[in-house]
Formats: C-alpha cells, sequence, structure tokens
C-alpha cells in the first residue's frame, strides 16, 4: 500500500512490514520529535501489535486490566 505522500527519510516500506499505518507512525514521530531508529520502530511494532495491544485485547481480570491501562495510558502521554 504505497502512499504517495510519504514524506520520511524511513522507507514506507519498513514501517508497513512493520506492520505500522502511516497515522500510528507520524504518532511516533510526533512524540519522539524525530524519526524512530530501527530498533524503537520494532518496539513500537510489537507494542501495537494487534495480537498483543491493548486496543483489541479483552481481559477477564479487572487488577489485570487496570494495569494494562495504565500502561497503555503511559504510552499515549508520551505521544501527546
Amino acid at each position: 500500500m504505497t502512499n504517495h505522500n510519504w514524506q520520511f527519510q524511513t522507507e514506507q516500506s519498513l514501517v508497513e512490514n512493520h506492520g505500522l499505518k502511516l497515522d500510528e507512525f507520524e504518532k511516533i514521530v510526533e512524540g519522539l520529535g524525530r524519526e524512530p531508529n530501527l530498533t524503537e520502530l520494532g518496539i513500537f511494532s510489537a507494542m501495537w501489535n494487534e495480537h498483543c495491544s491493548y486496543k483489541s485485547s479483552k481481559f477477564g481480570s479487572k487488577n489485570y486490566q487496570h494495569q494494562v491501562n495504565a500502561l497503555y495510558k503511559g504510552q499515549e502521554k508520551m505521544l501527546e
């Protein structure tokens, strides 16, 4: 899925291969104040992966839910 408006030095195919969408990559860049290096890109990819992310998971334990919410809010704050 090539975006003809790609304005980053990081190759679009690398970002796509990490399973990140353009808007997600833009949030990362905005949060860091720069483009992520390869290690950081991998970390964000793992954190936001559909199997692992809060946005697609359902939890049975309220305590676990609370811990995940706190972690997720920390990620969001970093990207504000």
